[in-house]
């Protein structure tokens, strides 16, 4: 099983059992600046060995699918976004997704990174996205709390809440402008119009 999850402002006990909850056996890093200041408990070196004490694999794959090949698929614009990376060209991301995917087949696997909220991280806007694109449909569960868990396609389904669903290309539209909107300084200034279109109950 596949997962995904943000640490924000929680204590590392409380992410352990988190953890424990749902059976994590191993963790994949998708911070592209894995050494946290705002939480030093989740800096790489510690975070790695505390992880092996409790018997979870840490394995770092921030340079490959961290927030900045994100924003390099936001500076790239949509065409760049919906064309070159959902087509696979990018043979590192397209690797490394299977071999996520491949580890979750017999394991339980969950991808962090720093962001609680997943509507507010790269690794469902990006990550989670491609694999969901990539991969026919496969569904990531998104841990929100020890009860909490929406895939994917439940995210998916909030961003169009509000919105008549048109087919796959609108989708990507939406999933590329909440990407955008993470990645832009002037996002806390977008019309209450546009934040309607993408954000919901989640955020």
């Amino acid at each position: 099983m596949l997962y995904s999850i943000g640490y924000g402002n929680r204590s590392i006990l409380y992410f352990e059992e988190l953890l424990r909850n749902y059976s994590i056996s191993c963790l994949v890093d998708v911070r592209s600046w894995p050494d946290s200041s705002f939480n030093k408990q989740f800096c790489k070196s510690f975070l790695s060995k505390r992880l092996r004490s409790i018997g979870v694999d840490y394995i770092y794959m921030g340079e490959i699918l961290g927030g900045d090949e994100a924003l390099k698929a936001v500076n790239g614009g949509y065409s760049l976004f919906s064309n070159y990376y959902l087509a696979g060209r990018d043979l590192r991301i397209v690797r490394a997704l299977r071999k996520i995917v491949s580890l979750s087949l017999d394991r339980n696997v969950v991808i962090m990174c720093s962001e609680k909220d997943p509507l507010k991280c790269h690794r469902f806007c990006f990550v989670s996205y491609l694999v969901y694109e990539l991969f026919s449909g496969k569904e990531i569960l998104h841990i929100l709390d020890m009860t909490e868990v929406y895939k994917t396609s439940e995210l998916l389904s909030s961003i169009v809440r509000h919105e008549k669903f048109i087919g796959r290309n609108f989708m990507r539209k939406l999933v590329f402008q909440r990407l955008r909107l993470l990645y832009s300084v002037e996002s806390h200034n977008a019309g209450r119009d546009g934040k309607e279109v993408i954000h919901n109950r989640f955020l």
